[in-house]
């Protein structure tokens, strides 16, 4: 297991907006691509997070954000049976950070390529 040295991608926010340092632009792209290329890897062996939000987002390194983000709190994560689509309609998570279509009550699955 990793040590966190650093703090969630809130923190990391809220430290650059108090030192009046907002976020560029090719740094939130960095911070995404991150986020996007661990979403990409969860899917695709068949588990949803269902509680991502910045708390849930570390940041290794404040210094270099290159390479230092990680996912976590799995707690409320639920594994698909298979590749086949299953539908989950549980509402489950943090209501200020909840997809549109869980807050409606709609179906919701795993994004798909």
């Amino acid at each position: 297991m990793e040590r966190v040295r650093r703090g969630s991608l809130a923190d990391y926010v809220i430290s650059r907006y108090k030192h009046n340092r907002p976020i560029s632009e090719q740094e939130a792209r960095i911070i995404m691509k991150q986020i996007l290329e661990a979403i990409k890897y969860i899917h695709s062996n068949n588990i949803i997070h269902r509680d991502l939000k910045p708390d849930n987002i570390l940041i290794m390194s404040f210094e270099n954000i290159e390479g230092a983000i990680r996912i976590l709190d799995f707690g409320l994560s639920v594994q698909l049976e298979s590749e086949a689509e299953e539908i989950i309609v549980e509402r489950c998570g943090t209501q200020y950070y909840m997809a549109p279509e869980q807050l409606e009550g709609k179906i919701y699955t795993k994004v798909r390529e």
